[in-house]
């Protein structure tokens, strides 16, 4: 692994890395376990000392490192008081309050979910993990 690898393949091995994780019981768990498959990877490809987080994300800074969603880009999800939206550049990430995530590429057209819910965009779907409890993001009693 060296640090030429793009962002979006080290991404991928994220993903991976996430999935093989145990699956979380609460939403701050699984903010964890995708704090710890973020560095973790991150850490290998590009070393610890590239650990520099910018201050915030709305001034349009960029970085090469992947972190992890800061407090400003988490927002409830409107019908889904037991989820939060963690939004990025291109993609957006759900976390129930029981532990189950979900990743969906951004829609540009519809980046709020009033033409087409969150809960029915299968087609975005790049990553789900069940929570410890065998159910996702988009089950009742998350609502």
């Amino acid at each position: 692994m060296n640090q030429e690898t793009p962002k979006h393949q080290r991404m991928q091995v994220v993903l991976d890395y996430l999935h093989s994780l145990p699956p979380a019981s609460n939403a701050l768990e699984a903010y964890l376990l995708i704090e710890k498959a973020i560095m973790d990877v991150e850490d290998i490809f590009l070393g610890k000392e590239s650990y520099n987080p910018p201050k915030t994300f709305l001034d349009g800074t960029r970085t090469e490192r992947i972190y992890m969603t800061l407090h400003e880009s988490i927002h409830p999800v409107p019908k889904y008081g037991g989820v939060q939206i963690l939004v990025h550049a291109k993609e957006v990430v759900f976390i129930s309050r029981y532990g189950a995530i979900e990743m969906q590429r951004k829609h540009e057209d519809d980046k709020h979910g009033f033409l087409t819910p969150f809960e029915k965009r299968n087609e975005s779907v790049l990553f789900k993990k069940n929570d410890a409890y065998g159910d996702g993001v988009w089950h009742q009693k998350n609502k």
